[in-house]
């Protein structure tokens, strides 16, 4: 589990909320100026922070899950990034949303990424997710946890096609896409990348499309997540398991329940 953030929702192992804030507000400084000031701090891959108003490239993987002390961490061996990376840009970048997010992500188990969803939601800004319904079940998916907390969230809900973008747009003027899906293994383990590209009249391109996407799956918003009805038929199974298990005490019972089960 990373360093970056915490909430009840997605719990962080040794939490201080304020330096998490502490170390947000930096980032978006050094997002909005250039990288001034900031301790000469790079990203990942040795690049440089873009100056505010340029685009730039974050290639993965990190070279760790960020610190929450960064620079100023004094704890011995420990085995969090210090430094920028390419996560802490990526974050950096969509919590400078003011007004609007709009997020097409095929797979979503990031805890850090998460948290900064709910947290721009929070304050306000308006934040809509769409993603692949198979994927919602997937082990660590937070998809399920952000619809929870209020996030408007809708899918494919397709067995034959995947919802397999993996872009943002902030603001309508800003544009991260690339091969990055936004996982754990994507940030530590994976060869990838995503584009920030700060160019408002293709960022309007992405969000038309989004829109259009959004509207298609309207359905998805009035129906449980792919996630729930898994857990409801679990239910139902044990359900209908404790149920034959107490009519088993008879063998006629037992073999009627089998004879019904073999049937399905």
């Amino acid at each position: 589990m990373g360093c970056l953030f915490s909430s009840s929702l997605f719990p962080v192992v040794d939490t201080d909320t304020a330096s998490l804030q502490r170390r947000i507000r930096q980032l978006e400084a050094q997002l909005a100026g250039g990288g001034g000031g900031g301790g000469g701090l790079q990203n990942g891959n040795g690049a440089a922070p873009a100056a505010a108003g340029r685009s730039e490239v974050l290639f993965f993987p990190d070279p760790g899950m960020p610190c929450r002390y960064g620079a100023s961490c004094r704890r011995p061996n420990c085995e969090y990034a210090h430094g920028a990376t390419s996560l802490t840009r990526l974050i950096a970048t969509l919590m400078s949303a003011r007004r609007s997010l709009s997020v097409a992500v095929f797979s979503l188990t990031c805890d850090e990424i998460a948290q900064c969803l709910l947290d721009l939601h929070r304050r306000g800004v308006k934040v809509r997710l769409l993603t692949d319904d198979e994927q919602v079940t997937s082990s660590g998916s937070d998809v399920a946890s952000l619809r929870a907390a209020g996030v408007p969230v809708r899918h494919d809900g397709s067995r034959v096609r995947l919802m397999h973008n993996k872009y943002a747009v902030v603001d309508s003027a800003v544009l991260l896409t690339g091969s990055f899906n936004w996982t754990r293994s994507a940030v530590l383990q994976n060869d990838e990348n995503v584009l920030v590209l700060r160019d408002a009249a293709v960022a309007r391109q992405y969000e038309r499309h989004f829109e259009e996407m959004w509207v298609r799956y309207e359905a998805s918003a009035r129906q449980p997540l792919p996630v729930q009805q898994l857990q409801q038929q679990q239910q139902q199974q044990q359900v209908g398991d404790n149920a034959g298990s107490r009519r088993g005490g008879g063998g006629g019972g037992g073999g009627g329940g089998g004879g019904r089960s073999s049937g399905r």
